[in-house]
C-alpha cells in the first residue's frame, strides 16, 4: 500500500516498495486513480468537480449521502453544488454513502 512521501525522504527502499505495491495493484493502487494519503487525511477523499460530470464517474449526493451510478435514473439530477464525484463505489461507500435505491 506504499506511497512514498517524496518532501520527506530520499530513501531508495521506500521508493522501491511504493513500485511493488503500484505494480501489483495493491491496496490504493487497487484504484485507477488512487488519492495521496495525505489528501485523503485532509478529507480530500473524493475527486470533485463544480460544473460538469466526467464521463463514467459515480455521483454522490453531498446532502442525502447516495450515490448514484451513470445508468441511474437520477444520475444528471444532483445540483452541482452538491455533488461529489467517486471514482468506483468502494470508495463511495468508505465515504459514507449508500447506492440509490433506483440503480441498478
Amino acid at each position: 500500500m506504499a506511497w512514498v512521501y517524496r518532501k520527506y525522504t530520499n530513501d531508495q527502499k521506500l521508493y522501491a516498495l511504493e513500485a511493488e505495491a503500484k505494480q501489483a495493484k495493491r491496496g490504493l493502487w487497487a484504484s485507477d486513480k488512487p488519492i495521496e494519503p495525505w489528501l485523503w487525511r485532509k478529507g480530500k477523499r473524493t475527486v470533485e468537480h463544480k460544473t460538469s460530470i466526467v464521463k463514467g464517474m459515480i455521483i454522490g449526493n453531498k446532502n442525502s449521502h447516495i450515490y448514484h451510478l451513470p445508468e441511474c435514473q437520477s444520475y444528471n439530477l444532483i445540483s452541482p453544488k452538491n455533488r461529489m464525484l467517486f471514482t468506483n463505489e468502494a470508495l463511495a461507500r468508505a465515504n459514507g454513502y449508500r447506492k440509490a435505491r433506483n440503480c441498478p
